[in-house]
């Protein structure tokens, strides 16, 4: 069985980071004054980063109970779509910037608009799960676990 003193630091910072992240999300969403579009890939990048930080806290509760979980690859899985989503939002992030300040300075194209920002996260959701998850149902990967 594991002692929980060999994990103690990474669940306080993990716990850190979910609670900072889970309030970023609320303020954002909560706060009229914040609910902008060039708020809306923060917003996504801090909910991947609270997500990846609840799943690590619930694997280490795991290891701790030392409970056998036979779909440990989708908590693999997640973690990693997690890490991809959080990267991809980034340079998200960068393209807008980049857009705005190279081709639409005073927004009279609306080149960049909040629909098709919201249409970007979903497709940056969508893509790593899609790939990750469908690569497990074509491989073994399930076996090496």
């Amino acid at each position: 069985m594991a002692e929980i003193h060999h994990y103690i630091a990474e669940l306080v910072l993990q716990s850190l980071a979910f609670i900072l992240n889970v309030l970023t999300v609320g303020v954002i969403i909560g706060r009229k004054k914040l609910r902008k579009q060039q708020n809306i890939f923060t917003c996504n990048i801090a909910l991947a980063d609270g997500l990846s930080a609840l799943l690590v806290i619930v694997s280490i509760g795991q290891i701790y109970r030392d409970v056998k979980v036979k779909g440990v690859w989708w908590i693999v899985l997640t973690f990693r779509s997690m890490y991809f989503i959080g990267i991809f939002s980034t340079l998200a992030v960068a393209l807008h910037r980049f857009i705005i300040i190279r081709f639409d300075p005073f927004n009279k194209r609306n080149l960049v608009t909040a629909p098709r920002c919201i249409i970007l996260c979903v497709i940056i959701w969508a893509v790593p799960f899609a790939t990750f998850f469908s690569f497990d149902r074509t491989t073994s990967f399930r076996r090496v676990l």
